[in-house]
């Protein structure tokens, strides 16, 4: 069968959103995890407040947890893209 999480599913829920890979950013705590959200074109942010440690090495950036996510600054230029994007679509 095939490995999951698998990168098709970060990409579908991008298309469904109308976002571009630079405005995503997918939280994970496992190799096969970060692999596929990197697979998908996303900014990978390696979880590691597990409960069972994982290797978080390929992941953009780490975290420990989900309040540490939203001190990254990838997430405020998540934020602002996705304000840019909305505008775009109201205008």
């Amino acid at each position: 069968g095939r490995v999951r999480p698998a990168p098709e599913g970060s990409r579908r829920a991008r298309e469904l959103l109308q976002l571009p890979p630079e405005c995503c950013v997918v939280i994970e705590d496992s190799p096969v995890g970060i692999r596929a959200g990197l697979g998908a074109g996303a900014w990978v942010v390696g979880y590691e407040g597990a409960s069972v440690p994982q290797d978080t090495g390929l992941a953009h950036d780490r975290a420990k947890s989900f309040r540490d996510c939203l001190g990254l600054p990838v997430f405020r230029g998540v934020l602002n893209g996705m304000i840019e994007k909305k505008e775009g679509i109201k205008g």
